[in-house]
């Protein structure tokens, strides 16, 4: 019984960590979605000053050539970031709704499925900006970092079929409830 209650008051510390670090991670997305929003904003109002702002040199030598691709670009990343904030929230919240004693409940069904649907949809902005960067780059010459798909795949995938182990874990959870 107390090897029982050890790994159940240690899955409660790591869970208690993961939601501190959940929190970090969330403030420091929102804070570079709010830089990013920021730099475009200002580099509409004023293009002299994009360049010195953040990595926002490469754009604003962009936005010089055309406003089309400017827009597109940016757009694509506040999305982008926006997504991934989203993201850490719906973790926050999957995080702070964990209860050990009953882990399996439709709640945590609901955000897993979202959280994975959100993952395959960065995966598909991420898609579209580095399309963007390749027909860019066929007329201009611009060093700006592609955004890996494959981890956004791997993840929404992985966090799916999380979701539908834990779907058939409520499933299972009520038919016992009903028995007893």
């Amino acid at each position: 019984m107390n090897a029982i209650t050890s790994s159940y008051t240690k899955t409660q510390q790591l869970l208690k960590v993961m939601y501190v670090f959940a929190w970090i991670v969330f403030i420091g997305l929102s804070i570079n979605f709010g830089a990013v929003l920021i730099c475009f904003i200002v580099s509409l109002i004023n293009p002299a000053i994009a360049p010195k702002l953040m990595d926002w040199s490469q754009l604003a030598t962009l936005q010089e050539q055309g406003p089309l691709q400017y827009y597109s670009v940016g757009s694509l990343l506040i999305v982008f970031s926006l997504v991934k904030v989203y993201l850490s929230q719906i973790m926050l919240q999957l995080l702070s709704g964990v209860k050990m004693q009953s882990p399996f409940t439709p709640k945590t069904v609901r955000l897993l499925e979202k959280m994975s649907y959100f993952f395959l949809s960065a995966a598909a902005i991420a898609y579209l900006y580095n399309t963007q960067l390749a027909y860019i780059r066929k007329d201009l010459n611009i060093s700006l970092d592609k955004i890996s798909i494959e981890q956004f795949l791997i993840l929404g995938g992985l966090v799916f079929i999380l979701s539908q182990i834990f779907k058939r874990g409520v499933e299972i959870q009520t038919e016992n409830e009903l028995t007893v």
